[in-house]
């Protein structure tokens, strides 16, 4: 993950098409490697997480805004924020790809309250670029959060 200053890493995840590729992708960034796409957000079926972001997470006390969250919605957007607020970006690997269920066996109401609860306790700046993803608007505000460097710089983009 240091070759790429990412403090996330996702395998490619199937059937989760609110983390599509189109969705996420931060196309003002790239890396060397076909398989590698920097994103704004990926499904915690899978990742791997840099200990600097468990940290910040605690530390900021943002796992307290879950305790009413039984389900887990928004954890893949706010591990995904803290790592690039802190300067590292999330990537995907689609070399390697995880077989997510095409169903869910848990209440989706429930799951939407206990994230709707979360969300209204991040702080604001978080929200703000949850939001975009969320409201799937325009990333680069996002990709414009990782520090210049030359191995995720697209050619042409102006970070």
């Amino acid at each position: 993950m240091s070759k790429y200053n990412a403090g996330i890493y996702y395998p490619k995840v199937k059937n989760v098409e609110w983390q599509s590729d189109e969705l996420v992708e931060l196309k003002l960034l790239n890396s060397q490697e076909e398989n590698i796409k920097y994103v704004a957000a990926g499904d915690q079926t899978v990742w791997f997480i840099h200990p600097q972001i468990i940290n910040y997470i605690k530390n900021a006390g943002l796992h307290k805004t879950f305790d009413s969250n039984k389900v887990g919605w928004g954890w893949d957007f706010v591990v995904s924020i803290s790592s690039y607020l802190l300067g590292m970006g999330a990537i995907r690997d689609s070399n390697h790809i995880v077989e997510h269920s095409a169903s869910r066996t848990y209440d989706n109401t429930l799951a939407d309250k206990g994230w709707r609860d979360t969300f209204s306790r991040l702080p604001a700046e978080m929200q703000y670029y949850i939001n975009l993803i969320y409201k799937k608007e325009n990333l680069d505000p996002i990709a414009k959060m990782l520090p210049p460097n030359k191995t995720h710089r697209k050619a042409s983009g102006n970070l």
